[in-house]
């Protein structure tokens, strides 16, 4: 009997570990389960905010190159009104040679001095107005590609 009944006990702790063995297994199962499904939910999210922060990068890029584009066809025009205020100063330019009434000295001559003023002080008004658009500008692409998504 006593026999028997270590058999019994025996056998009961037997199939009890084959349960608790079989339990184990099935929530380690459950578990790994789990986490693949959980750390594939977490890689979808990382590929999406990932892809979602190029494409954001992207479209920064893109606008300040077509700002860029504009700021430098608007250099070209400023860059033009340099050019045109040089032109105008030198047509405008008159030398009288040196002469006896002058003592040997020879003196140069700038008609209209006020249009001249004018031409260089517009072409200066609109590059200052070009270098704070170009500011402007790259601090709105620095402020859009640096924040946080």
């Amino acid at each position: 009997m006593k026999q028997s009944a270590l058999v019994l006990a025996t056998l009961f702790a037997a199939v009890q570990a084959d349960k608790n063995h079989d339990d184990a297994r099935e929530r380690m199962q459950r578990d790994i389960r789990g986490y693949i499904k959980n750390g594939f939910k977490f890689d979808k999210k990382v590929i999406k905010a990932v892809h979602k922060d190029i494409i954001r990068v992207h479209k920064a890029e893109n606008d300040f190159k077509q700002e860029a584009r504009e700021n430098f066809a608007q250099g070209h025009v400023v860059m033009d009104e340099y050019v045109e205020a040089a032109q105008y100063e030198e047509s405008q330019k008159t030398y009288t040679p040196p002469s006896a009434a002058t003592k040997g000295w020879g003196n140069i001559h700038y008609d209209h001095p006020q249009q001249i003023m004018d031409k260089w002080a517009k072409a200066y008004k609109d590059d200052v107005e070009l270098g704070q658009e170009w500011k402007e500008d790259f601090g709105d692409y620095m402020q859009k590609v640096n924040r946080s998504h």
